[in-house]
């Protein structure tokens, strides 16, 4: 893309450094062709790493380019893309399991973190722990209490959310 555009302007005589208008010329070509701002974003660091090995000042930390570039994301914004996990698609990914993983124990709790996520609507971070966060913030075993009702074949689980100061209610039902 970014020959393409120096080659489309007739601009081939000095690559580095770059100056700045050449940059801001660079987003508006790629902003008009379509590219989304991550993409744009994305070239930019590899001109703007190259201009670091070369030992010339970075044009891209001007403040021109960098008003250029919050333009483009003000002027396309995203929205998230994910959508939620439907029955079908959770019944997919707990027959996914058994293919993936031989051992039992694994299967076990891969399939229950799924339907305990699907059903109760928990974010990732309110069940899984990261280097910074610790065991503490993530769902523990004595948080949640587990109701096995006799006339139905349906459970009734009690989480108490550590994030989320709640008591949750839920009813999950046999999926087969």
């Amino acid at each position: 893309m970014v020959y393409s555009f120096i080659h489309h302007n007739n601009s081939c005589a000095h690559l580095f450094p770059t100056a700045p208008k050449h940059i801001i010329n660079y987003i508006m070509y790629t902003d008009n062709r379509g590219l989304s701002p991550s993409i744009i974003t994305s070239q930019l660091s590899a001109i703007s790493y190259w201009h670091k090995l070369a030992g010339v000042s970075d044009p891209i930390k001007q403040f021109l380019v960098q008003k250029m570039l919050v333009g483009t994301r003000k002027m396309k914004p995203q929205c998230g893309v994910r959508l939620p996990i439907t029955q079908y698609i959770l019944r997919l990914l707990i027959k996914a399991v058994d293919a993936t993983s031989t051992a039992p124990y694994y299967n076990s709790m891969l399939n229950a973190m799924f339907l305990l996520v699907f059903n109760t609507f928990l974010l990732v971070g309110e069940f899984t722990i990261t280097h910074t966060s610790g065991p503490h913030h993530a769902l523990q075993l004595g948080d949640v209490s587990v109701l096995l009702r006799d006339s139905t074949e349906s459970l009734s689980i009690t989480m108490n959310i550590v994030t989320v100061p709640q008591l949750f209610c839920v009813l999950l039902h046999k999926i087969e």
